[in-house]
């Protein structure tokens, strides 16, 4: 089973979201399921400080079109959004 992680990051929400769903992420991890984060600019750079580790899937910007076409690529049996 595959899971991507939708979150906010950034100036204005800080890293919060992205740090509740690397928690979640990491538990599903220690249960065999593979697991990604969906990365533009800003949840990179909290995912490069806390979970260097992690799969990431690039996004551009957090433009919806973007995001949208990002998760399709993906292909994840399982998407998480925390906005």
């Amino acid at each position: 089973m595959s899971v991507l992680f939708v979150c906010n990051a950034g100036g204005e929400v800080g890293g919060g979201h992205v740090m509740r769903s690397l928690t979640l992420a990491r538990a599903l991890e220690a249960r065999g399921v593979s697991v990604s984060f969906l990365c533009p600019p800003a949840v990179t750079a909290v995912l490069e400080a806390f979970a260097p580790d992690i799969h990431r899937v690039w996004a551009a910007s957090t433009e919806p079109a973007r995001i949208v076409a990002a998760v399709r690529a993906a292909r994840a049996d399982l998407v998480v959004f925390d906005h």
